[in-house]
């Protein structure tokens, strides 16, 4: 019963790993962060096209994409899950970018204490975005493995 009253959010780091609510959904809910910078090619016909490798060593200026893997090991479903993830000082969040698989995704620009929608005025005033919040208005099922990301220019 636990696993479809389960509300879960995940706080991500880049330097501190997974956070947990509790130990318990530690090893149940599962999340993988990584980060990959964004490459530009263009091949002997003039045709660019975009891919994306590890970002091992980037440069300032660079387009990073982070991603956040997630897979449920519960036994049912986890229920209202929601993903939060601090976006790194060093860069700077590319508004439109947060992308999913049908997740609703919020921003905070007060260290995460209130979240809202992207709006036309952020694209305006641009303010800094310190969270991006993805919340799962569909049960995550068992055995569900999924990712949603977003991109950055690194400072």
């Amino acid at each position: 019963m636990r696993a479809k009253l389960c509300r879960a959010l995940i706080l991500m780091s880049l330097s501190a790993g997974v956070l947990p609510l509790s130990q318990a959904l530690a090893t149940e809910l599962k999340v993988e962060t990584f980060v990959e910078r964004r490459v530009i090619a263009t091949d002997a016909n003039g045709a660019v096209s975009a891919s994306f490798e590890t970002a091992d060593l980037v440069k300032p200026g660079e387009y990073l994409r982070y991603s956040l893997r997630y897979s449920n090991a519960l036994e049912g479903p986890a229920e209202a899950m929601v993903l939060t993830f601090p976006v790194p000082a060093e860069v700077e969040y590319v508004f439109g970018s947060a992308e999913s698989e049908g997740q609703v995704h919020l921003v905070s620009i007060d260290g995460g204490a209130r979240f809202f929608a992207p709006t036309e005025d952020l694209l305006v005033e641009r303010p800094r975005v310190t969270h991006i919040r993805w919340v799962f208005s569909d049960p995550v099922l068992s055995g569900q493995t999924g990712v949603v990301s977003m991109g950055a220019i690194l400072k």
